[in-house]
């Protein structure tokens, strides 16, 4: 059932063609939620925050996973709580980028706000994350949005807004587009062509 939220973690190798090979599920997830944020670094993936379906509300937990050589997973590790209070957050975006996890936007059930607020964190040596910092707020809350890292920048989609992170430690906004203005939000994806100095924006 589609509409279920589901523990099952899923993985396929990728064929010459750059197509999937076929599924198959390697392990159980600690938690059962949706609309949670995830992206791989350093050889773990890290899940963050979601919609909890145990209390039908937003979680705060991060977990993270090793990742072998032949893509297998390891166990579930707990990480330092998502720092949106303790409420937690889902709809945020989660990017990695100049040795960081950043994590920008999302929406709090509780109070039925979307967030602005941008945080990172860097993973030690062993993998498992430092404490959440704080950095540059996006120009406006975003939930459910898109993102991608480049060389040149973080690229947040919800319209789009671009960080400049030539100075590592402090993000700040170097433009923004709204593709649907007075809306903000629910776009998937965000893809930068940066040969063509183009992005390619998904959205439902």
């Amino acid at each position: 059932d589609a509409n279920v939220p589901q523990q099952t973690v899923y993985r396929s190798e990728i064929d010459a063609q750059g197509a999937p090979s076929g599924w198959s599920a390697v392990t159980t997830f600690p938690d059962i939620v949706t609309s949670h944020a995830a992206t791989a670094f350093g050889g773990r993936i890290y899940v963050l925050g979601g919609l909890s379906d145990a209390r039908s509300q937003t979680t705060p937990r991060v977990w993270s996973v090793a990742v072998d050589t032949g893509g297998h997973l390891g166990i579930w590790q707990r990480e330092p709580d998502f720092p949106f209070g303790v409420s937690g957050v889902r709809g945020t975006v989660a990017l990695t980028a100049s040795g960081r996890l950043y994590a920008a936007g999302g929406y709090d059930d509780r109070t039925g706000q979307r967030k602005a607020d941008v945080w990172s964190t860097k993973p030690s040596s062993t993998g498992f994350l430092e404490a959440w910092r704080q950095e540059t707020s996006l120009p406006e809350p975003l939930a459910f949005h898109g993102g991608a890292a480049g060389p040149a920048g973080l690229y947040i989609a919800g319209g789009a807004v671009i960080l400049d992170i030539s100075e590592r430690s402090r993000p700040r906004v170097a433009g923004r587009w709204n593709h649907s203005p007075p809306f903000n939000g629910f776009t998937h994806t965000v893809l930068p062509l940066f040969g063509r100095n183009l992005l390619i924006v998904s959205d439902e």
